[in-house]
């Protein structure tokens, strides 16, 4: 199921060109890129395993207690690039087209000091439980940058020059890092959220959860547009246009049907 849009003819290209660029910097910093395996699970590590060198790449969930071979196949993976990798490009985007799973990162750690630290937000504290964020989800990337705390960000983007993901409409985004400091923050142990962090993060999902209940139930509807990020853009639209962003799912599916109506699009 496609979730994004596929990348454009000139995307390995452009970010062959990219990539270069950083590589060439001085004073050096490591370029690597994050793989959400969960989207593609039944492929996405075992290409890895089969095309990345061993010792380039880890998975952020290898070091978790009774980690099996169907946990590491949905973890994300970390890989380090290198000029030797950049011909990998074109499997990585047939791999990746069409699904929010690749974003990549510069900094100035190496392979195992960037794995720990993004290890330490793989799961998070919310109201005495414990859940899985999902950084490596492009289309969540920015609104949990956001969410966080001064300290939080710190500790998770300190020693990053660059982190960009890809968008909806396929093209490279970068993540505002300003304000970030290197100091070390005291603990990378434990991550907790506040309530209003809380309440962030349970509403990130409300637009795609919608827009999967359109492809399941209202197909027609769902249907009427050609790319993954036009529908995303028209559903918010009209949501935020009639006050019902944050509505119960079935006033905000008789909201978009009766814009659908108002607009001529169905009859």
């Amino acid at each position: 199921m496609q979730l994004i849009d596929h990348y454009a003819p000139e995307w390995i290209t452009e970010t062959q060109a990219m990539v270069e660029g950083w590589l060439a910097e001085e004073p050096r910093s490591y370029v690597y890129l994050l793989l959400d395996a969960s989207f593609k699970h039944e492929t996405t590590l075992t290409w890895v395993r089969e095309n990345w060198p061993e010792g380039n790449w880890r998975s952020l969930y290898q070091d978790a207690p009774n980690t099996s071979e169907r946990v590491l196949a949905i973890s994300p993976l970390l890989l380090l690039v290198d000029k030797d990798s950049l011909g990998a490009l074109e499997a990585i985007a047939k791999e990746t087209s069409g699904q929010p799973m690749l974003s990549l990162v510069v900094s100035t750690e190496t392979l195992d000091l960037l794995w720990e630290r993004l290890a330490a937000f793989r799961i998070v504290t919310v109201q005495d439980a414990r859940y899985v964020l999902r950084l490596t989800d492009a289309r969540r990337l920015s609104q949990i940058a956001e969410m966080l705390s001064k300290e939080q960000r710190a500790l998770l983007m300190s020693h990053m020059t660059a982190w960009c993901y890809i968008g909806r409409d396929a093209r490279w985004r970068e993540l505002a890092l300003g304000g970030v400091t290197t100091a070390e923050p005291d603990d990378m142990s434990s991550i907790r959220l506040d309530d209003r962090q809380t309440q962030i993060l349970l509403d990130m999902n409300r637009i795609d959860a919608l827009i999967d209940g359109l492809r399941r139930h209202e197909s027609e509807l769902h249907d009427l547009f050609d790319s993954p990020s036009r529908r995303h853009e028209w559903v918010v639209k009209t949501l935020d246009s009639a006050s019902l962003s944050a509505a119960d799912y079935p006033e905000q599916v008789q909201c978009c049907r009766s814009a659908a109506h108002r607009e001529g699009w169905l009859t």
